[in-house]
């Protein structure tokens, strides 16, 4: 219910990110996926700690873990790195791990 006015997107982001207690990627386009990713890479890099769930309606993530498994396989992330981020099916299994996280 709050209107938070930015001058660009870089800010938009920085804004969201700050105000943000947890992150939940829905179903979307390379606008969702760019900030989804980046949000995962500052977890790994340890810039902030807060969970992150990727909303795996009808299967609509299963090829973007597929690569993240690929990458694993390839060595270019590591495995330990899967525990940056929950997915769950449902909008309800990612509210539910969400009250357990806090």
């Amino acid at each position: 219910d709050e209107l938070i006015v930015t001058p660009d997107l870089r800010t938009r982001k920085a804004a969201m990110e700050e105000r943000a207690d947890a992150f939940i990627a829905l179903p979307g386009g390379f606008g969702t996926l760019e900030e989804i990713l980046e949000v995962l890479t500052l977890k790994q890099l340890r810039y902030h700690q807060k969970p992150l769930v990727f909303l795996n309606v009808d299967g609509i993530y299963n090829g973007l873990l597929a690569f993240f498994e690929d990458l694993i396989a390839q060595n270019f992330i590591n495995d330990t790195h899967r525990m940056l981020y929950r997915v769950s099916p449902t909008p309800e299994a990612a509210l539910d791990f969400l009250e357990t996280s806090f």
